[in-house]
């Protein structure tokens, strides 16, 4: 399967995708855009003593300050982590017997390890998605066949603090979009499992697993999101 590579436009408005029906949003954006204040705040606590003491470093001296510094630095290392699994993944020789080799790397791809022994079949590898119908883009980590014999659409996260289910339901209007994404952009239907795998620099990433119910219900709360977005543009 082919990945689509749309052109990607970044401006201080947010996200958007150059796609054969125009400038859309990504989903990040809508999504960012539309969050709660209390959500927010979560958020940024989420991310652990770590990325508020290199904020106070840094010179950060008000709440908006720190917040953003800390949403630069966590961008900047899920970038880079999306960057050398993308490497891995991408791989012709790709084989989850030999995920062995990441012993060498640092602990962001460890943590990935034990999950990347499940990924038998990479599908499509940061492969650009849209839904014309909907008005939205974005960039799909993976879609691949596991150990089990089914599909997935996986979506790495990187995380500086562990998460709770209850700390991730952005994540999982991000998986419910893409799955519309897929359906619009590569004629995926049947692809009804999503896994969020969110990784630590020191521990195992931990693994929250939605079936179909749970995306059905996720995408009901994301075009409640995406109504929203539109109502503020």
């Amino acid at each position: 399967m082919k990945p689509l590579r749309l052109e990607r436009i970044d401006s201080p408005v947010g996200r958007h995708y150059r796609t054969p029906a125009g400038d859309l949003p990504s989903v990040t954006t809508i999504i960012g855009k539309t969050r709660p204040v209390a959500a927010t705040r979560r958020m940024a606590s989420a991310m652990g003593v770590r990325g508020r003491e290199r904020a106070r470093n840094s010179g950060a001296r008000t709440l908006r300050g720190a917040s953003g510094q800390m949403r630069s630095l966590a961008a900047q290392r899920g970038d880079d982590v999306h960057e050398r699994l993308e490497g891995l993944l991408s791989d012709p020789w790709w084989s989850h017997r030999d995920i062995a080799s990441l012993d060498g790397e640092d602990g962001w791809l460890r943590s990935a390890a034990q999950f990347l022994r499940r990924v038998v079949d990479p599908l499509l590898v940061e492969a650009s998605l849209f839904s014309e119908s909907h008005g939205f883009a974005g960039t799909l980590d993976l879609l691949a066949g596991l150990d089990d014999g089914l599909f997935a659409l996986v979506d790495w996260k990187t995380s500086a603090a562990k998460k709770r289910r209850e700390w991730i339901g952005d994540y999982e209007l991000q998986a419910a979009a893409y799955r519309q994404g897929l359906a619009e952009s590569y004629g995926v239907t049947g692809c009804d499992r999503a896994m969020i795998v969110v990784l630590y620099e020191d521990e195992q990433a931990d693994v929250f697993e939605m079936d179909e119910s749970a995306l059905d219900a996720a995408w009901l709360r994301f075009g409640v999101r995406l109504a929203t977005y539109r109502s503020m543009t």
